[in-house]
């Protein structure tokens, strides 16, 4: 069998925003970037070294999805803002700025000293580890410097991964940011 196709996963969190304690859900607006490479989009052109598009539902793209997520949208005011380049060698660059509405499962116990731990979990939907392996990248979160309201203290991010067994018997292979807040 072949081995699974490594998609590197890298975030630019841009905010973190209306937490709200009683709901127990969180804003986060970020870039969200995968990487991986499809030897079936190798091209060799002496004029194009990189091919830009911004659709696409042409190619094979990861079925990401995030467990914790309450609502998301992809942001398109004008245009929508998600691209994709591909490079002569196959590799595929795709980036997307979205909103994500995450549940945080918040505990009080010592209020107001709490601090909460918030985890956004990467995985795939459908495929299982043999077929899809994520992985955080080199520098795998990066931020703008005021991420947080002025209500919470924003203290660091720790980012994990590993495989994981799904509730019908598979293995998946998932990323995670945990937000301490």
């Amino acid at each position: 069998t072949d081995a699974p196709t490594t998609v590197s996963i890298n975030l630019h969190i841009i905010s973190v925003s209306q937490i709200d304690d009683l709901k127990m859900l969180y804003t986060l607006d970020l870039f969200f970037r995968q990487e991986w490479t499809d030897d079936r989009l190798q091209f060799s052109h002496a004029d194009i070294e990189l091919l830009t598009l911004s659709d696409s539902h042409m190619i094979w793209v990861p079925d990401i999805f995030f467990p914790q997520e309450y609502k998301s949208y992809v942001h398109d005011v004008m245009e929508s803002n998600t691209f994709v380049r591909i490079n002569q060698n196959g590799t595929v660059f795709r980036s997307a700025r979205i909103t994500l509405i995450l549940r945080c499962p918040m505990h009080f116990g010592r209020f107001p000293f709490d601090r909460q731990v918030c985890s956004l979990n990467i995985e795939s939907y459908k495929w299982k580890a043999n077929d899809i392996a994520l992985q955080w990248s080199e520098d795998p979160v990066t931020s703008t410097n005021e991420i947080l309201s002025p209500l919470f203290n924003f203290d660091k991010y720790t980012t994990h991964g590993g495989l994981i067994g799904t509730n019908i018997g598979d293995s998946i292979k998932i990323v995670t940011i945990r937000l301490h807040i």
